[in-house]
């Protein structure tokens, strides 16, 4: 999309580039046409020559003059999008050779497999041997997920035995400690009635 407004906007700047080389150019051949006589005059009066003469020749000749050429920006700008495009299908190309020498690969080893076994990649996933592989797999699986998670109730059942025994030791601790004030409080109260 971006390539066909390039080349858009490419052909309408070298179109108004080529009309003010026109302009240019034809404001040059009127100017050499205008003043033809003047100029022949001139030059013949530098020659020592009867101006008057001038009128007989017609004046100096007008040079054609030349026009530069305008390069064609827009051809520029496709050609620039026809090489990205060409880049593009090369590195596709790339890709799909690479796609294809793995297919290839796979297919030797599938059929060098069928050489040694007698049986295609297809069949080989169903025998015997391979479906009891598969099955132990996920016993196997299965094993060690359920291992893990009797594993976190354990880990959990002793973090909350262990937060039950702390508990317990500290009421224990405060019980003793509570007890132990009451006796002193008891001999404090004692004490002050027998003085």
């Amino acid at each position: 999309m971006w390539q066909a407004l390039a080349a858009i906007g490419g052909t309408i700047y070298s179109a108004q580039q080529a009309k003010k080389r026109a302009n240019e150019q034809m404001a040059f051949q009127e100017r050499m046409s205008n003043s033809a006589v003047q100029r022949q005059m001139q030059d013949m009066r530098s020659a020592g020559i009867n101006p008057i003469l001038a009128g007989k020749y017609g004046g100096a000749s007008s040079p054609a003059g030349a026009m530069a050429q305008t390069p064609d920006f827009g051809g520029a700008v496709m050609k620039g999008a026809q090489i990205q495009q060409a880049v593009n299908t090369a590195k596709k190309l790339a890709t799909d050779n690479a796609i294809a020498n793995e297919l290839l690969k796979q297919e030797k080893l599938n059929t060098k497999m069928y050489n040694k076994t007698g049986l295609s990649p297809v069949e080989a996933k169903h025998t015997f041997l391979n479906i009891m592989g598969s099955e132990q797999y996920k016993k196997s699986k299965e094993a060690v997920s359920n291992m893990e998670t009797s594993a976190k109730g354990l880990a959990e059942n002793i973090r909350q035995f262990i937060n039950k025994r702390k508990m317990d030791m500290f009421l224990n601790k405060s019980k003793q400690i509570y007890k132990g004030k009451k006796y002193y409080d008891d001999a404090i109260m004692r004490g002050m009635r027998k003085k």
